[in-house]
Order: structure tokens, then sequence, then C-alpha cells
């Protein structure tokens, strides 16, 4: 699974837009859509009567915010947007989604900061859509009373792409940041998202797709993979139903000093566990009836030593290269 920097999915993005030609207004409408979606998911499929607080910042995650309100409104929500902006100060794709929703009636509040912090009292779910993939640095004093009040709510966040108050390029946290948990983290996941302390702040990370072409990925060079648990699976390879130890390779672990048999025992078990058929651990003799109690399924080759060091020998090196 691929993971991009902040940087390449702005670049990819805008080759989406300016030279395949998708609009976009497309793009935030499939981000909103596929999130609302997902939060539907979230409570089996119905939406109706759930009480729903989104928080929107001024760019363009608030306004997948407002397009997610105009879906969770329709399928019969209770929505309020608290606004961490001046309404002056959205514009743009975003601007036109809040037109939107105030057409449809969605209760709209802004939030200054002086103003007191929202009483969250019945709230079945809150949106986070405060701070987009681009956030550096630190939060700034009058949001992060607000990040900290969601925080501190006990209700359930969804993270808009990203959590609030999270680096995500590198995994670090801005001061305060969203404990979310859900992240729907749009086209790709992030790297941030995957290193610690961010990994703890996003919670269950769901991929949401929004129709991102192919021609504008495939220009951009993504070096860092995740290797998932599906892509380890499909690497293993069946095994017949009449086959043996002996049929599924063969390894020699070459391990063990005194008071260091554990990191024999861990690689023969690791061996075991991730496939490996016949197993043979070596160390020096005298380490062995130690190993012999620790270990069932491997098996023990006992090595020349130097005496009264409890090492490998030189003579050692031709016994490896014989049970080889």
């Amino acid at each position: 699974m691929r993971l991009v920097t902040a940087q390449q999915m702005r670049a990819i993005d805008r080759r989406a837009i300016e030279k395949v030609g998708i609009p976009g207004p497309e793009l935030m409408e499939n981000a909103g859509r596929g999130i609302a979606h997902f939060i539907k998911a979230i409570f089996n499929g119905e939406t109706k009567g759930r009480r729903i607080a989104i928080f929107c910042g001024r760019g363009n995650n608030g306004g997948d915010g407002y397009v997610i309100a105009r879906y969770l409104h329709t399928w019969g929500a209770t929505v309020q947007v608290f606004l961490l902006a001046e309404r002056s100060q959205i514009e743009g794709d975003a601007l036109a989604n809040l037109q939107k929703i105030e057409q449809v009636g969605v209760r709209i509040t802004r939030i200054g900061a002086q103003d007191a912090l929202p009483i969250l009292s019945g709230i079945d779910l809150i949106v986070d859509g405060i701070f987009g993939t681009g956030f550096h640095g630190q939060v700034e004093t009058g949001i992060g009373k607000v990040i900290d009040n969601l925080n501190s709510s006990g209700i359930p966040i969804l993270a808009i792409d990203t959590p609030s108050g999270l680096d995500n390029d590198t995994g670090a946290v801005g001061g305060v940041c969203i404990k979310a948990t859900h992240t729907a983290t749009l086209a790709f996941p992030k790297i941030g998202q995957y290193f610690y302390p961010g990994r703890g702040q996003c919670g269950q990370i769901k991929i949401i797709d929004i129709g991102m072409p192919v021609e504008a990925v495939v220009a951009e060079e993504i070096l860092v993979n995740l290797t998932t648990s599906g892509e380890v699976k499909q690497m293993i390879p069946d095994r017949r139903p009449t086959s043996h130890k002996g049929d599924c390779g063969k390894l020699l672990i070459i391990a063990g000093s005194v008071g260091l048999t554990g990191a024999a025992t861990l690689a023969a078990e690791a061996a075991i566990k991730s496939g490996a058929g016949l197993v043979t651990v070596g160390a020096p003799k005298s380490l062995n009836d130690i190993l012999e109690i620790k270990l069932t399924e491997a098996m023990t080759k006992p090595l020349p030593e130097i005496k009264n060091r409890r090492c490998l020998a030189v003579r050692a090196h031709g016994v490896i290269l014989e049970t080889i």
C-alpha cells in the first residue's frame, strides 16, 4: 500500500484538475459523498435521527465537511456545522458547498476565539474538518481549546482526511491534535498517519476512493510502501496436503551466547511461524541443553566452542558447512 507526503497529494490533486481536466468541485463532491457513506456504514446503514456535529476550518477540509453535512441532512440526520473561521475567509469550492447547505437549512454556528465552546451532549458523532494534510507547526490557542474540548467529550470522532493538528509527513503533533476514532483519508493514506505519535491519533483508517485518475498518479514518484497483511498472505505459497517440513525450506540459525539464548529462541519461533519447514539452531554446545528445553519444533545442533568462553571455535565452521 503506497503512502504519500502532503506535497505529493497536493501535486496529484493539481495534476488531476489541471492536466487531466477533472473539475475541483467534482473531487470535493466525491470526497464528501464517500465519507458520508462511510459514516452511514458506521451507523449500520441508518443515519436518520442521528445527531452529528461537523467542525470546519476555512480550507478544503471544511469544504468536504459541508458536502458531508448536505448528504447526512438529506438522509435524515440532525446536522450542526460549527465554523472555525470568518465566513469571508471561505472561498472557491468550499464556499460553493457552504452556500448549498445554507440553502437546505443546515444549522451553522460560528465559533470565535473568545466564544464559549459548544455543548455537545446528545451528539452521536463529531466530524473533524478543521485542518487538512498541509498542516505543520503548532495549533493556535483558540482552536487548540476547541480540539481539547472535542477530545475530552467522550464522543466518537471521525477525521476528514487527517486528524487536525497532525503533521502528515512526520507523524508529529502540533501541541494538541484531534484523537480520532476513525480517519477517512482521501485517495491515499499519508506517511504521518503510520508513524507515532500520529498513528495513535488516527484510530481506524479508511481510504476513501475519490475517483483520482491514474494519469494524475503515475507521474508522481511514490517511494514509501506499507506492507499489509493482505499483501504478505498473497506471497505465502499454499502447501500440498502431503507435504512435510522437509519440503518447505530448510533454515540454519547460528545464534546464542551465555545469557542470550532468548535471541536464538525468538529467531527459531519466528522462522517456524513465517513458514520455514526444517529449522535448526546452531549454538555453542554448552548452551544446547538450555535450547533443547526452550525449543519444541526446531532442532538444535551443538557446535564446537572455545573452552571456558562458550563462544564458537574456528572448527565450528566445518560443522556448519556439513549441516548446510
